[in-house]
């Protein structure tokens, strides 16, 4: 089972109507350690919770990983195309630590904060460990297209 989560995600108006591109936003700064981990994704997450006497598994160590429970929706388009890579924590029973949820590459503060609110509500059947339920970090990837003409 794959230990990353990739969203593609597109968008029509019901009325065929165009939406207007927002101004030309600024990417999100990602600092060193973001950066990172990118090369071993979730490593310094789990070094802290670590050093903090908290355990945070990686996909390898867990019998079954933490998988997003769709419910027939994703984030909401923000009015412009692009990707968004994110990491996070996945409790034990199933909700995304937000304090742990950070950028992996630089992204537009639109497309961040549509990931930030949607994994914000979403649910995920907990990792699991031996049949018990665990906290497991996660990578998440929302790719948003427009819709053509």
């Amino acid at each position: 089972m794959s230990s990353e989560m990739v969203a593609v995600l597109a968008w029509v108006t019901a009325s065929g109507c165009a939406l207007a591109a927002p101004a030309e936003p600024t990417p999100l700064p990602v600092s060193a350690e973001a950066e990172s981990a990118l090369r071993v994704p979730c490593e310094t997450t789990i070094r802290q919770a670590a050093a903090a006497g908290r355990r945070i598994y990686r996909a390898n160590e867990v019998d079954t990983v933490a998988e997003l429970i769709w419910e027939g929706r994703g984030p909401k388009y923000p009015g412009e195309s692009g990707t968004v890579d994110v990491e996070f924590v996945a409790d034990s029973v199933g909700r995304v630590d937000m304090a742990t949820l950070r950028p992996l590459h630089p992204a537009s503060p639109y497309l961040f904060q549509s990931v930030r609110d949607f994994l914000g509500t979403a649910k995920f059947k907990p990792a699991s460990v031996r049949g018990h339920p665990v906290t497991q970090c996660r990578k998440f990837t929302a790719q948003f297209v427009f819709p053509g003409p």
